[in-house]
């Protein structure tokens, strides 16, 4: 052990199970079996995050997997995969499974909004921003404990689907963003 290992990020010390199956489970809430409300340490089986600092910034990225996930003093409050990405934002695709309640849904790179709709239903809300050069819509679905933010290029395909708990929603100054008058909780 070096003289100054105790400034190293407890993260960077993570080692990836072998095998892992990347998997986002929208109703579980949970990714590769970890779910929101777990400590963050508990995603040390996809190995160190990409990002520096990790646990100090409660912020975590898997940029090779198209993976991050957000925490507030240790806990996972947010789990993000980027389908499609950015030119700038140095993700990767996610190539995992999206299941609902374990059970595999029909949603990859090429899924638009309708199919989105189609498989899941009809969202709480939908938000344009036209003007965007690059996300141009943004459906959500809500309970009262957690929420799905799923995102969609100018060009139509999906980009992001993020889950989140507490629901962001859940915030009138949210709502009022993405241009919701929509009273909270949802029915």
């Amino acid at each position: 052990m070096g003289l100054f290992d105790f400034l190293r990020d407890p993260a960077s010390l993570w080692v990836a199970e072998s095998g892992l199956k990347l998997e986002l489970d929208l109703e579980a809430p949970s990714f590769c079996g970890v779910k929101l409300g777990a400590r963050a340490a508990s995603l040390s089986k996809l190995g160190p995050p990409s990002n520096p600092s990790p646990t100090k910034k409660d912020t975590y990225s898997w940029a090779p997997l198209g993976f991050a996930a957000s925490a507030t003093k240790g806990i996972l409050n947010y789990f993000c995969v980027t389908i499609n990405p950015l030119d700038w934002d140095g993700m990767q695709p996610y190539r995992g499974a999206f299941l609902r309640g374990g059970k595999a849904l029909d949603l990859g790179p090429a899924s638009r909004m309708e199919d989105v709709v189609r498989v899941l239903g009809e969202p709480w809300h939908v938000y344009a921003e036209d003007e965007d050069d690059e996300v141009t819509r943004t459906i959500f679905y809500e309970t009262r404990t957690l929420e799905w933010e799923i995102e969609f290029l100018k060009a139509g395909p999906l980009h992001s689907l993020g889950l989140i708990t507490p629901p962001s929603m859940s915030n009138p100054q949210s709502r009022k963003y993405v241009e919701c008058e929509k009273p909270w909780p949802p029915e």
